[in-house]
């Protein structure tokens, strides 16, 4: 029997970059391993690059399910020398198909899920308004204000904030508002998408070379970050909140 003297355990959520052969020796008669690249916010503004071992069979499986820009549940797992990984999408086990490890997972995340303010979120929309509302002219300081407002919302209500290599678009598409001088109601589904009136579907009627200007960045985004529209403006999704529950 094998006695286990050391254990380590690791549970985060992580974006996929890239999946990597690892150095290996040529007298090594171990199958060939490879590196998932993943990219992991240790806090708001601290995002670093990870890596973790999985095997050839593991790897054909990362990209048979999974694509760059996806967001996934990583669990790693270490018994003295030897590294156990998993990747978790959607309550499935993809590498080791365990739902032992889903459970863990979910038992992990329900613990630590942050919990929603409401009235703090009031707070800040109601200030959001207040100053926008004030606002008189389409100057920087205003387009920071109001990126900043946005960015709070979002982090209070989904978690998250525009990825890094989006800014200068979110930045754009706040200037545009500004011009066209939105009202605050409008402005608040401005950058979710998914709603009938926002930044896209205002710019489909704009002039030619506001058009151009704002759909040039946004296929410049989309090919930096190599993601989706809906998934770069995804942050933003659901800020607005109604009147009666500000009352």
């Amino acid at each position: 029997m094998t006695d286990i003297t050391a254990y380590q355990s690791h549970i985060y959520q992580a974006t996929i970059l890239d999946c990597l052969p690892t150095e290996q020796s040529l007298f090594s008669n171990n199958e060939q391993r490879f590196h998932v690249v993943v990219e992991v916010g240790h806090n708001k503004t601290e995002v670093k690059k990870h890596k973790f071992i999985v095997s050839e069979r593991e790897k054909d499986i990362v990209l048979e399910k999974t694509k760059v820009g996806d967001t996934v549940i990583v669990l790693e797992e270490y018994y003295d020398d030897v590294e156990h990984n998993d990747i978790i999408i959607e309550n499935e086990s993809i590498l080791k198909n365990d739902a032992v490890n889903v459970a863990r997972v979910n038992q992990y995340l329900n613990h630590h899920k942050p919990t929603f303010d409401e009235s703090i979120y009031e707070s800040y929309y109601n200030a959001f308004e207040y100053t926008y509302e004030r606002m008189t002219e389409t100057v920087k300081e205003n387009i920071d204000t109001i990126y900043l407002f946005f960015n709070t919302l979002a982090q209070l209500k989904n978690g998250e904030t525009t990825r890094k290599g989006a800014e200068q678009l979110i930045k754009e598409s706040i200037e545009v508002a500004l011009k066209a001088d939105i009202p605050f109601e409008k402005l608040m589904a401005w950058l979710d998408l998914s709603k009938a009136e926002n930044i896209k579907t205002y710019m489909n009627n704009a002039d030619a070379e506001m058009r151009a200007s704002f759909f040039k960045q946004l296929v410049a985004t989309k090919a930096e970050l190599k993601m989706e529209e809906q998934d770069i403006f995804g942050c933003f999704k659901n800020l607005k909140i109604t009147q009666s529950s500000t009352e």
